[in-house]
Parts: structure tokens; C-alpha cells; sequence
């Protein structure tokens, strides 16, 4: 796979400490990728996980490969999400978007067109939610574009608020980074999300460096 090219912001350089020893056990980081286990949120080892897409049927996207740091919870096999819940990294292929982001319900659905462009132009013209222009972005060697969305500012005026089927707005004013791409003729979402109010910097460079480290594997 191509290095990732990311139109983003700065990476975080993860480091650890490790025993000296020439005939101790290889650490679970430098082993081979393995799939999250869903069920209750169980805290991940650091290490290279490999994260099914959701919306995926019988494996017709790849499989996203992504280093993962430690604080982070795996509940399902297809996104983890940081320890405080301020944090969250999800794969998808997103046919449903939900044109009002704060009542969902109250208001039609959106089902975009099978083009990149046509995901942007829905998540852009969607409601309760501000978005920025999309940008052309490269991720893996797959080419397609970057939108970042701020989310309704008070969640208690909302009414079982989202985004799309399947992804919630759980903070006030969550802001989701989201890398919609044309992965061998599959739209896939790359949906790194935190809160504007309590994610620290730090935080959210650890969740780019965990972008960047993206690999899509058969």
C-alpha cells in the first residue's frame, strides 16, 4: 500500500518502554493485526488492529488496517473508542444520511448517489450540523474528500440526534473528521470524531496519527 497522504493536521509519535531481555516474549505491538472483540467495552493492547467496514455485506470493502495507542475501548469490530468517550475512530459505508442531524425522526432521509461527491454534497446540505467545503484528499493511495462536521451546539434541544444510519452525535458540538473515499469502487467512510469541548490536543493528534497509519488489506 501507498503511504498514507493526509490533508490534516500534525501526528502524534507514539513511544513505549520494553524489557531488555533477548529471550523475553515479542509485546502484542509488534505482533501481526488482529480484529477487535465486540461485546462490552474491553480496553485494546497497543498494537495494529484490522477493522471490518460496517454496511460492509460478505467483505466487499477491504478491511481497514490502523495502529491503535493505548486508552482506547473496543466494543464492535468496526470502530474503537477512547476510554472517556470524547474519542472515536469508525470505518462504514454510509448509504442513509439523516437530513436534520438533531431530530432525525421528525424529518426525511437522505439516500445519496454511489459517488464520493454525492456523500459530501448530503453530509454539506445537511441540517442542525455545520460543514466545511470538502477538500480533495489521498488516504492510502485511494483519492476522495474531507469534510468536517461541527454537530448541534446543545444536545438536550435534540432528539435522538445523528448523522447518518448507524453513526450518533453523543457531545455537544462533536466534531467528526470525516474522510469519504473510493476504496476499489466502494465508498467508505473514515469517521475520526471528538468533543470540541473536552478533547485535548493531544487527543485529537493521536487520533490523526491513528488515521494516518491506515491501511486498507483483503
Amino acid at each position: 500500500m501507498k503511504k498514507t497522504i493526509l490533508a490534516a493536521t500534525l501526528g502524534l509519535l507514539l513511544t513505549g518502554c520494553g524489557g531488555n531481555s533477548s529471550d523475553s516474549e515479542p509485546s502484542a505491538k509488534t505482533t501481526g493485526p488482529q480484529s477487535p472483540v465486540a461485546g462490552e467495552p474491553t480496553p485494546v493492547t497497543p498494537r495494529s488492529y484490522q477493522f471490518s467496514v460496517l454496511g460492509s455485506a460478505n467483505g466487499e470493502a477491504p478491511d481497514a488496517q490502523v495502529d491503535v495507542p493505548s486508552g482506547f475501548d473496543a466494543e464492535a469490530d468496526w470502530f474503537v473508542v477512547s476510554q472517556n468517550r470524547d474519542e472515536f475512530l469508525g470505518f462504514s459505508m454510509v448509504s442513509l444520511v439523516f437530513s436534520d442531524a438533531c431530530h432525525p425522526a421528525d424529518h426525511v432521509t437522505v439516500t445519496p448517489g454511489p459517488s464520493v461527491e454525492d456523500l459530501a454534497d448530503a453530509l454539506v446540505a445537511q441540517t442542525s450540523t455545520r460543514a466545511s467545503v470538502p477538500e480533495p484528499v489521498t488516504l492510502d493511495g485511494y483519492k476522495g474528500l474531507y469534510v468536517e462536521l461541527a454537530g448541534p451546539r446543545y444536545l438536550s434541544k435534540c432528539t435522538d440526534p445523528g448523522l447518518w444510519d448507524g453513526r450518533g452525535i453523543y457531545v455537544d458540538g462533536q466534531v467528526d473528521r470525516v474522510w469519504i473515499l473510493n476504496v476499489d469502487g466502494h465508498r467508505v467512510v473514515v469517521d475520526a470524531s471528538h468533543s470540541a469541548e473536552s478533547s485535548s490536543a493531544q487527543e485529537v493528534d493521536t487520533l490523526t496519527s491513528m488515521v494516518e497509519s491506515l491501511e486498507f488489506v483483503e
